[in-house]
């Protein structure tokens, strides 16, 4: 290879891959060489010279690029490619040096049918280091690559503020009764039902009969069941009985509604 291709290079450790599944696990200086279609690596001279070349990764048959926990192999800046039924094990001189290679070759298999959704960041021993799986083809325990390039960041979306502490149930209208939930004063208006009134004329005018207007129906009270017990933080709030039941009179407002327990 003259290099026009090249778009990264670097002397990084290669673990060996064990292939044959006999030879010991050793580590090695290679001279690592990305180009658009491949991942090389070379032997390398002590003053760190290219020089036979000892192996590659077709980047179209990647199925995983990603980087290795620390643990995994008590060495830092890890990175695996997972390609047909191998993984090539190398580390990086800085963590600088292995997020450039991991992006750029993350951007070049894109494309691949072959992705895999999820990943193991650490490595197989008698489990997996990383999720203490037993089983070697155990499902990955982290979403890979191609999972975030077409999802949504959510790190930066508004979380909504969390609900109050009490869940709706449905109650009798004998039952029904205020309740302040926490840091809120309530607001104090009347609950009362205006009377029915109906007008009868003291003499029937000429004519056909009007039927009264009828009296619409009040509305449906909510009531909800205190999740936790609460004491008081003002002399306008109630206690709240984690399991009592409290009728909803006011939920106008986000946070603090007003209601009533059990005993008005």
């Amino acid at each position: 290879m003259d290099g026009s291709d090249e778009i990264l290079c670097g002397v990084m450790v290669k673990r060996s891959q064990n292939k044959r599944g006999l030879t010991p696990t050793n580590f090695k200086k290679r001279v690592f060489s990305l180009t658009h279609t491949r991942v090389s690596y070379y032997d390398t001279t002590s003053n760190g010279v290219r020089a036979q070349k000892k192996g590659s990764v077709d980047l179209k048959n990647v199925k995983v690029i990603q980087e290795v926990d620390r643990e995994a192999f008590s060495k830092p800046h890890g990175i695996q490619i997972c390609h047909e039924d191998y993984k090539l094990y190398f580390f990086a001189s800085s963590d600088d040096e292995r997020k450039e290679w991991v992006i750029k070759i993350q951007e070049l298999c894109l494309e691949n049918q072959c992705l895999l959704d999820r990943y193991h960041s650490g490595t197989w021993t008698n489990k997996w280091t990383c999720c203490e799986q037993t089983h070697q083809g155990a499902p990955g325990c982290k979403n890979s690559f191609k999972h975030y390039q077409f999802e949504p960041d959510v790190s930066q979306q508004r979380i909504p503020p969390k609900k109050p502490i009490l869940q709706p149930t449905h109650l009798s209208p004998t039952q029904l009764s205020p309740i302040q939930l926490p840091n809120q004063r309530a607001i104090q208006h009347s609950t009362q039902t205006p009377p029915q009134v109906t007008h009868q004329a003291a003499h029937q005018p000429s004519g056909p009969a009007v039927a009264p207007r009828p009296v619409p129906n009040p509305p449906k009270q909510k009531t909800v069941i205190a999740k936790f017990d609460y004491e008081p933080l003002q002399d306008e709030d109630i206690a709240l009985v984690k399991g009592e039941e409290y009728v909803i009179l006011d939920d106008s407002r986000e946070y603090w509604w007003k209601a009533k327990n059990q005993h008005a």
